[in-house]
């Protein structure tokens, strides 16, 4: 079982999002893990049961205090030293006594309502949560931690402060693997704590990285020979213009126009992969997607598209506004490819929740199909049949988003058009 529970443990601390919940849940999860790891160095003067039974129900109350939601940040704080009481107690006990042997009839006392309590906030915010995703989620995080907590009160506390003796530790096993096997097929299959889409986003900025360092390498090359086809070219010219031969100075110009559109299409591809540079200063959200608008005008009358800007909350964020801007635009003109002349329908909308900004772009497109949901943000992929194009613009967005600490997504099946929401982080409001 410490095996078990270190990979866990693990699995959260590299992929799992950097979330103070997280944090609380690794920290429970290590304390955990001690009961098992006494048993492997049995005899040793490492006081780990001791430290696993005081340490671990406080790890988990404060767990789902701040994924419940429940609280203010000021009483959550208040709560983490509040609780932390009784471990100081035991361990006044425990010194007391020159040992570290437990009354698991006073642990009890407090251990019991710890649990309890863990399990019932944890039901309780599954509950009482609206959102569809985010209840899913909410009922995972209880399937994986209160039968773990329930059984440890009532296998390593209840039956001890009894004076029971039973082998808890297979029993415990049990718990154990069983949580273990809900972690990872829900991590597999939805994403738990947050794991899954740290695995997703890690392959999706590995393989931008690099395609960008292949790109930027296979681009050096190409202008150096467009270059040197280019002044071949020229030399071939003002021979054909000195010997008169009218033919030739017809296929070198068209030489020429091709190498100059090859030098084009090189540098466009060179813009849209090289490393995105952020310059932070402090503007108005509103204001940059009013501009990106702005740039697109002419687009949206061109197709006779109807733009409705919806009451836009005012937000005076810290960021790069040329790259900021450049998302909406890039996004705008995939909504504009997307619905059909005449009948297009696009919509703009700023709003926040508890942590974030989001701003969503709707269009009344074709949709994005099912099977390119995961797959649109990744370089050169593209459901646009168009010589031009290098399916290169959501991932540059994605990657200028990224920087700003949030996400872009993007929801909506084939036919019913889409929806694409860039979240950024509250904390980037001054």
């Amino acid at each position: 079982m410490p095996t078990l529970v270190l990979i866990t443990v693990i699995l959260l601390y590299i992929y799992g999002p950097k979330k103070e919940s997280i944090k609380w849940l690794i920290f429970a999860m290590s304390f955990a893990a001690l009961y098992d790891l006494d048993h492997l160095v049995s005899g040793s003067a490492l006081p780990l049961i001791f430290l696993h039974k005081v340490v671990t129900p406080y790890g988990f109350l404060m767990f789902s205090i701040v994924h419940s939601e429940l609280v203010s940040s000021r009483t959550k704080n208040a709560l983490a030293v509040g609780l932390f009481f009784p471990i100081v107690m035991m361990c006044a006990i425990a010194v007391e006594k020159l040992n570290l042997e437990l009354d698991y009839q006073v642990l009890l006392l407090w251990v019991a309502p710890y649990y309890l309590t863990t399990s019932f906030l944890l039901i309780f915010a599954y509950v009482k949560e609206r959102n569809p995703k985010k209840k899913r989620l909410r009922l995972i995080a209880a399937c994986v931690v209160v039968p773990s907590t329930i059984a440890d009160l009532f296998l390593e506390n209840v039956v001890q402060a009894l004076g029971f003796h039973v082998n808890e530790f297979w029993y415990m096993y049990m718990f154990a693997a069983t949580g273990f096997v809900i972690f990872i097929v829900f991590a597999i299959r939805f994403g738990v704590f947050g794991v899954k889409i740290k695995f997703e986003k890690q392959l999706l900025d590995q393989t931008i990285t690099g395609i960008a360092s292949g790109t930027s390498m296979l681009n050096h090359a190409l202008k150096n020979r467009i270059t040197n086809i280019d002044m071949l070219a020229l030399r071939m010219q003002e021979t054909s213009k000195l010997l008169q031969y009218q033919h030739i100075n017809g296929d070198v110009k068209l030489i020429l126009a091709e190498t100059k559109h090859m030098m084009q299409m090189v540098k466009r591809i060179q813009k849209q992969i090289e490393e995105v540079e952020i310059i932070e200063a402090a503007d108005n959200l509103n204001e940059i997607v009013r501009h990106a608008l702005q740039s697109n005008q002419y687009l949206f009358e061109s197709k006779h598209i109807s733009v409705t800007v919806n009451d836009l909350a005012q937000f005076r964020i810290l960021c790069d506004k040329v790259h900021l801007q450049e998302v909406f635009s890039n996004v705008l003109r995939n909504a504009i490819d997307a619905v059909e002349a005449g009948k297009g329908v696009l919509s703009i909308t700023v709003y926040d929740n508890k942590r974030n900004i989001l701003i969503d772009i709707a269009d009344n497109g074709k949709g994005v199909a099912k099977e390119a949901v995961h797959k649109i943000f990744d370089p050169f992929y593209s459901t646009k049949h168009k010589e031009d194009n290098f399916g290169l613009g959501l991932s540059y967005c994605y990657l200028v988003v990224r920087k700003h600490g949030g996400k872009i997504e993007v929801a909506g099946n084939e036919p019913s058009g889409a929806t694409f929401t860039v979240h950024l982080p509250k904390s980037r409001i001054v």
